[in-house]
Formats: C-alpha cells, structure tokens, sequence
C-alpha cells in the first residue's frame, strides 16, 4: 500500500529530513517554539483499527512552557486539530511533553467544536523520564467507537531470528470521545526534534508481544518527502512485514 502525506503545521523555524525515517527538527530553547507535522492525505484508521510507530525524541528543551512530540489519530484532515475553529473534531494523541521538571510519555483525548476545546490527560504511560535518542513504539487502537487503548513499548536488541526484543511499559484506556468517522494519522513536533519510522497500520502489536519484526533498511518502508509548494511524504509498507511475535 502507499501512503501519502502532507504538510499540516509548518513555521520558519522547523525543518525536515528523511533517509527510511522522517525527522522533524522543531528544537527551540524559548517559546514561542518551532512546530512542523505531517498528516496523512487519507483517513486510513477506522474503528477497530490501529497505528504504531517507532518514535525518538533526539531532543526537547525543558522550560515552564511545554514543548510536546505528539502521535495523533484525528478527524481533521488538516491535522491541526487544536486549530479547527469551526468544525466537530476529535483527537486522540500519545504524547511526549517536557515541561518543567516532568517529561515523560502519555495518552490523551480532546474534541473541539466551535473553537471550544474540551480535552482529557492521563496518567503517564513511561514511569520514569525516558533518555533522549531512545527509540520507543507508541501505539494507538481503536477498541471501539468510543474506547481507545494507548500504549508504550520500550525496544531491546535483535534476535538472532531479526526481531527486535520488546517490552510494554504502560497502557491505558480511554473513553471521553465517540465517533465512527475514520481517523487521520497526524506527526507533530512542537519545539522537540523527533524521529518517526515504521509507522505501521492496523496490523496492532499484542500487550504482551516480547518481540516485534523490524524489517531491515533495505526492505524497510521508504519515505519520501517532496519539498515542493505542496510537500508530500510517500511511504510503502508491508503488513506481512510488520507481523507481532508473541
């Protein structure tokens, strides 16, 4: 399958640049903050579906004001949900956030209709700070219209049969929102530098998964992004490839 991209936030400050993974270089040492993201061009997640990806965060500076990585599912194709002032939308995000003294990793939901925001947090799904330049999968299914599961899995070494050792860290349901609508898939960098690779669809790896395959960088999904006026991202996945071993 193919998946195409496109811009959904972009300022002066934030860059992009991509081999088999794209990174959004958003790093900013005060607010206001770079920002950049990349929204699918389709909604792709239906109810009953899934999203992961691989996701690093290189860098992040720790200020009063928060500076965020977020992974969202959305019904906004413009991907800027918090910016949707006169549509019904919904948001589902796994989030980075450093903020202060805190960084650490969670899951949240938020709908805004008429410019009025409702959101809802969570307890964090990493319980401790996780260390820059270190891979995590974050994951996102939809149980059903209304009930959502957010996940974190920490990465080890390959196996001698090419999987990668995995672990869960933490997952959390969450169940403030209904809608049927299939959902975009949103990458947002807010004043962070941020890796993502492998994003994976409805193909969802099992809680308890002690291994996952990772396909190697010469048959890995490739992105492409085209800086043009209409900048677009390109990716081509397997889903045989992206098969959980329990």
């Amino acid at each position: 399958a193919l998946l195409t991209w496109s811009t959904s936030l972009a300022n002066a400050g934030a860059t992009f640049t991509q081999n088999d993974a794209l990174t959004i270089h958003a790093f900013g040492s005060a607010p206001p903050y770079p920002y950049g993201g990349y929204t699918t061009r389709n909604p792709l997640v239906p109810v009953g579906g899934s999203v992961f990806a691989q996701v690093t965060v290189n860098n992040a500076f720790t200020h009063s004001s928060p500076t965020l990585t977020r992974f969202h599912l959305t019904t906004d194709p413009s991907g800027a949900a918090r910016t949707a002032s006169t549509s019904s939308n919904v948001e589902i995000y796994a989030s980075f956030e450093a903020n202060g003294p805190f960084i650490g990793v969670y899951g949240g939901e938020q709908s805004i209709v008429n410019g009025f925001e409702t959101a809802y947090g969570a307890s964090p799904l990493s319980p401790i700070s996780p260390s820059f330049s270190t891979p995590f999968v974050w994951q996102i299914e939809r149980l059903t219209s209304s009930n959502i599961r957010i996940s974190l899995f920490s990465e080890g070494p390959f196996n001698p049969n090419g999987t990668r050792q995995i672990s869960l860290v933490g997952s959390g349901i969450q169940s403030n929102f209904t809608t049927s609508d299939p959902m975009y898939i949103f990458l947002e960098s807010i004043g962070t530098d941020t890796t993502f690779d492998d994003v994976t669809i409805n193909s969802p790896i099992p809680l308890n998964a002690t291994s996952v395959f990772v396909p190697e960088p010469m048959l890995s999904v490739f992105l492409l992004i085209a800086f043009a006026t209409l900048p677009t991202l390109s990716r081509r996945r397997s889903q045989s490839m992206k098969s959980p071993v329990l």
